[in-house]
């Protein structure tokens, strides 16, 4: 019987060696890419949930800046008389209603934070028509009827009432 002759171990041809290489070179790349990917998601969301934050407390602090606004034209249209007070009064009041519309908005994702808008939203009504009544009784009545609204109690607890729904809120977002 003839001998039998061993093949010699062949190595892979350059080619394959070569297509191997680059395969393993892009399996790097991909997972590294869907890395670097999925942590500037995580990234981008986490400053889009800061800027949300920023823009609520923004729009709390606008509302209370414009209840105490709207409180100064008030009192100056009831001891003056001056109509550009009650103009200021008018556009100020519906400055505070636009923004506690965009507050609501910004708020609608959190349950919490939509019922104190609510209540928000109530106790402002509720200080805007005391407020508009007050103008009334000074134009039909005049400025010593409307004076003894300013000292009524029922006023000063609304704002009270406010700014403390609004430190609440604040306090909310900043957790």
């Amino acid at each position: 019987m003839p001998p039998v002759r061993k093949r010699p171990k062949t190595t892979l041809p350059l080619i394959n060696r070569v297509l191997l290489g680059f395969s393993a070179a892009t399996v790097v790349l991909v997972a590294g890419g869907g890395a670097l990917y999925r942590r500037w998601q995580a990234q981008w969301t986490w400053e889009e949930w800061v800027r949300h934050t920023e823009q609520v407390l923004r729009r709390l602090t606008q509302v209370e800046a414009q209840l105490g606004s709207l409180k100064s034209h008030h009192r100056g249209y009831l001891l003056t008389g001056q109509a550009e007070e009650l103009r200021n009064y008018q556009l100020t009041r519906s400055d505070i209603q636009l923004t506690l519309q965009t507050l609501r908005h910004l708020l609608q994702d959190n349950p919490e934070q939509s019922q104190r808008w609510a209540r928000l939203h109530t106790l402002t009504t509720n200080t805007l028509l005391h407020l508009d009544q007050s103008i009334r009784i000074y134009q039909q009545q005049g400025q010593p009827a409307s004076i003894r609204t300013l000292s009524a109690e029922a006023h000063r607890h609304l704002f009270q009432e406010v700014r403390q729904l609004v430190e609440a809120m604040r306090q909310t977002e900043e957790q």
